[in-house]
């Protein structure tokens, strides 16, 4: 992903699209509650190099899912990248339900979903409901990633990723393999990511809190989320985080 988790909301547009590392396909989340600064960050991040751009429902008004099948077709048939539907009820108050995404699956500038509800029953009624394998369907909530993989899911856009890529890969390799032993190995590890970095702080953004954090200490940012409102960490939290990215060191980057 070029842009780090917490500043899409917060960020103006050309930030947003600003990558400072590339070791891969670059994925550009052009979602805004306004379609025509929609299509201008699709154009910019085109132009910027993206690979793909990443497309949530608006997030102010409530749209009807004929609504948002009319808008993700407006939005996929102007934009000259292809396009991956998010879905991110939590934030955006809509949910791309299954119906939906099975109606703009066929769209050729549509070519999957990344999802982050973490509802293990919206994944599976999207698998279910698949009528092309070349639709990837990726999964954005790192604790249940390795399961769906392992029934059908093509990956994940995972935030956890920017800092132990290895640890996702490994996951990733184990799932694909259907070996099962090693995927509860990194599975373990994967619980302690939770435990000693994204609950450390009690902010409903702990998670990216921690991921800017543990960035910080790789030299990747400086560790200040992007809306300057949120409390540091505290020393002893610092801590607990210092130990545990000694400790996980051979996943990370």
């Amino acid at each position: 992903m070029c842009q780090p988790v917490d500043q899409h909301p917060a960020a103006g547009h050309r930030e947003s699209s600003r990558g400072k590392f590339r070791t891969g396909p670059v994925f550009v989340n052009i979602s805004t509650s306004s379609y025509l600064e929609t299509l201008q960050l699709a154009d910019y991040s085109a132009k910027s190099g993206a690979d793909f751009v990443v497309l949530s429902p608006p997030f102010y008004f409530s749209m009807a899912q004929v609504e948002l099948v009319r808008y993700f077709d407006m939005v996929a048939k102007e934009s000259s990248l292809p396009l991956f539907l998010y879905n991110a009820p939590k934030y955006t108050q809509n949910e791309i339900t299954p119906e939906t995404v099975a109606q703009l699956e066929s769209h050729k500038n549509i070519v999957g979903i990344k999802d982050s509800s973490g509802s293990k029953e919206y994944i599976q009624t999207l698998l279910d409901r698949r009528q092309d394998k070349k639709f990837s369907i990726l999964i954005g909530y790192e604790m249940i990633m390795g399961e769906y993989i392992l029934i059908g899911c093509n990956g994940g856009v995972i935030g956890g990723g920017n800092v132990f890529p290895k640890l996702f890969v490994n996951m990733y390799r184990a799932a694909s393999d259907k070996n099962l032993e090693e995927m509860e190995k990194w599975q373990s590890v994967i619980r302690k990511v939770y435990h000693n970095l994204y609950e450390v702080h009690n902010s409903p953004m702990g998670i990216i809190m921690g991921l800017k954090y543990a960035l910080s200490k790789k030299g990747i940012c400086d560790g200040n989320m992007a809306m300057p409102v949120y409390s540091d960490f505290s020393d002893n939290q610092k801590d607990i985080i210092d130990k545990f990215l000694e400790e996980t060191k051979q996943y990370s980057i």
